[in-house]
């Protein structure tokens, strides 16, 4: 592992649920921790929907395998890109994990 190549900061939000008075339920993102992370790769995509042009951006980040990740959890850079973790893969030889991500469109 070379920590010379995790030069991105990232904020890793779990989600959680609550329900409210009127038994609706929300779901609220808390922040873990924060990490170094390196960007391995990132693939920009455009798709077309009833005649509209989205934008679509797939990002891949390594971090330390010891933080807790799982799918559907959000990260966001020190940009305020925030994107969801489609995919947590292993790389335990290297010790680290790979996660893919999607750019949240709001």
């Amino acid at each position: 592992m070379r920590s010379s190549k995790m030069r991105y900061r990232l904020r890793i939000l779990k989600p959680e649920t609550k329900v409210d008075a009127f038994k609706s339920k929300t779901t609220t993102w808390t922040e873990t921790t924060v990490t170094w992370a390196e960007r391995v790769r990132t693939t920009p995509r455009y798709g077309v929907e009833v005649d509209e042009m989205f934008s679509d951006l797939t990002a891949e980040f390594n971090i330390r395998a010891y933080h807790e990740v799982k799918a559907n959890w959000r990260v966001e850079d020190t940009e305020g890109v925030l994107y969801t973790v489609t995919n947590v893969i292993p790389n335990l030889p290297r010790g680290m994990k790979t996660l893919r991500c999607e750019k949240v469109n709001l």
